[in-house]
């Protein structure tokens, strides 16, 4: 399991993380005719492929080549393949084409999680909880995740069938659905958790990420927002401007929001703020963790140098290396590093790397095995005092303006070590067997008409209103039984409340998308909860400001 958990890491960053220049990368193309070393390339490769003793793909020859190239290089050089290429435009593009639902697989079925917002599902009533049985002519029991993808995205226009079984309708539905345009969204969550604090979750950093931003900003000042608490959180990063933008709207024009280095001065850049962003005042903590990389280190790192906000969690991930992305003839890239980024102290944020395959593997299982305990914490004093600081002997110490210490050497290391709570063993098997997804779809088919009618678009008064009962417990723990998970007395005792918690946020899932379930689990988030008690602190620190 830590094996595939470290390889998800992986896929995350290089697929979010490596987009800086993204949006240049057409001006430029790839050649090594005339470079030192070609005629030698091109002569081992006729070897090979004219004498090996079987015979060989020569598209893969080349592009095992291309990689043995890359991987003598840093973990962030990388090719892709074109099929990578047209799914990462439409990632970062904000953009894909198809149906417009957000999916999920529980116990071999296909669930629709929410339609997505002006999408032709939505338009044609397709509903949260829905079943997908059949898509065109063939079963979807049994689907993969992968498969879904292939067969529900398509061009604009073209058509594609699906069968649909309701838990409150007797005989299946049936849709024809023309797809279309859709937009993806990089915020996951805007809401108020109290009058006066606000609670943005990004996931990633898309073209429109920005707009989203100011946007969530503008509906939560009319709220009441007065102090904004933004979760980076498993971001793994994305386009470059998006994050310059976003941080121009907390930090005063003429300041410097990141800069880049390299031996090729035309990759050097230095961006600045510009004036009257949306909210150059008001006490800000940012919410990090090993998965916050990349344009989420730029974001949080400047606004930590210039005392904006104060950053609360696990030290990121430490991914400073700028890619730029260079296509290739047969619709593949290349993207390779081509400098590296600043915080606006001068704080390095790439951390240290061997190279080759084995020290590719290494550099991302460092990140999930890290000591948490002698690696993150700055300090938890409200001197933020840089002997309470452990392990830290080797790393620079940089002073922002306010005269705080804080440490450089590879990813941002919070100001307040705050580590999420630990699951029980028993609440944890219940995870990994998804009896929280499975349970939540026998709720929905008993209970999703009513739910539907009594709460509607509201998922607010569902969190507030809405409780899972001791009935439904026993139903839960039952089923859980039946599914050969010995009950735990103990652990369930310790995890009860929360597992209330999940088994509602999983029920709102079906109801409203991952912006319910977030929401929901809101209650229980040990890391979001003390962070708003650091509010005072993190005004104070915004009133220190020249």
């Amino acid at each position: 399991m830590q094996r595939v958990y470290i390889f998800l890491l992986m896929v995350a960053v290089l697929f979010f993380g490596l987009f800086f220049g993204y949006k240049f990368a057409s001006n430029f193309s790839f050649s090594i005719v005339g470079e030192s070393g070609a005629n030698k390339l091109s002569e081992a490769y006729k070897v090979i492929k004219n004498n090996y003793v079987d015979d060989l793909e020569q598209d893969k020859l080349t592009v095992e080549a291309i990689q043995g190239m890359l991987n003598s290089l840093d973990p962030h050089s990388t090719y892709l393949s074109a099929e990578q290429v047209r799914l990462a435009n439409e990632e970062f593009q904000g953009n894909f084409e198809g149906i417009g639902i957000e999916f999920d697989i529980v116990d071999d079925t296909l669930i629709v999680v929410a339609p997505i917002s002006g999408g032709p599902s939505e338009a044609l009533g397709i509903l949260a909880g829905d079943r997908i049985v059949q898509i065109d002519d063939s079963s979807a029991i049994g689907i993969t995740n992968m498969e879904v993808i292939k067969k529900l995205r398509g061009k604009k226009g073209t058509s594609v069938n699906v069968k649909i079984s309701r838990p409150e309708e007797f005989e299946l539905l049936s849709f024809d659905i023309i797809r279309d345009k859709i937009p993806t969204f990089s915020i996951d969550l805007a809401m108020m958790l109290d009058q006066k604090t606000g609670y943005i979750k990004l996931s990633k950093y898309v073209e429109s990420s920005h707009q989203e931003f100011t946007d969530a900003v503008k509906k939560l000042k009319s709220e009441g927002l007065e102090q904004l608490i933004l979760d980076l959180r498993g971001n793994p990063g994305g386009l470059l401007n998006q994050a310059i933008l976003i941080a121009d709207e907390f930090i005063r024009g003429g300041l410097k929001i990141v800069y880049t280095k390299s031996r090729i001065s035309n990759m050097q850049q230095t961006e600045f703020a510009q004036p009257n962003g949306q909210f150059e005042s008001g006490g800000v903590i940012v919410l990090v963790d090993k998965g916050s990389a990349s344009a989420s280190e730029i974001v949080s790192g400047a606004l930590q140098d210039h005392d904006r906000a104060l950053v609360v969690g696990e030290r990121t991930f430490g991914k400073g290396l700028v890619q730029r992305q260079y296509s290739l003839s047969d619709g593949s890239a290349l993207r390779v590093t081509v400098s590296r980024y600043y915080s606006p102290l001068g704080r390095r944020i790439q951390r240290d790397y061997e190279t080759g395959s084995e020290g590719r593997f290494e550099y991302y299982a460092k990140a999930y095995h890290r000591n948490k305990s002698t690696e993150n914490a700055q300090s938890d004093s409200t001197s933020n005092d840089i002997s309470s600081v452990t392990n830290v002997a080797d790393k620079p110490v940089f002073t922002t303006t306010s005269g705080r210490k804080i440490i450089g050497g590879g990813g941002i290391i919070p100001d307040y070590e705050v580590k999420s709570d630990t699951l029980t063993p028993y609440t944890r098997l219940l995870r990994k067997n998804r009896l929280f997804s499975e349970f939540a779809m026998k709720q929905l088919a008993t209970k999703g008409k009513h739910l539907r009618k009594t709460f509607k678009d509201n998922y607010l008064k569902f969190m507030k209103d809405y409780n899972i009962k001791s009935e439904d417990l026993t139903r839960f723990l039952t089923m859980a039984n039946q599914n050969g998970i010995a009950f735990d007395e103990r652990d369930y005792k310790k995890d009860k409340e929360v597992i209330k918690v999940i088994i509602k946020s999983k029920i709102a899932r079906q109801l409203w998308g991952f912006k319910g379930e977030i929401a929901v689990l809101t209650k229980v988030d040990n890391v979001l909860n003390q962070a708003v008690d650091l509010f005072p602190k993190a005004i104070q620190l915004a009133g220190n400001k020249p």
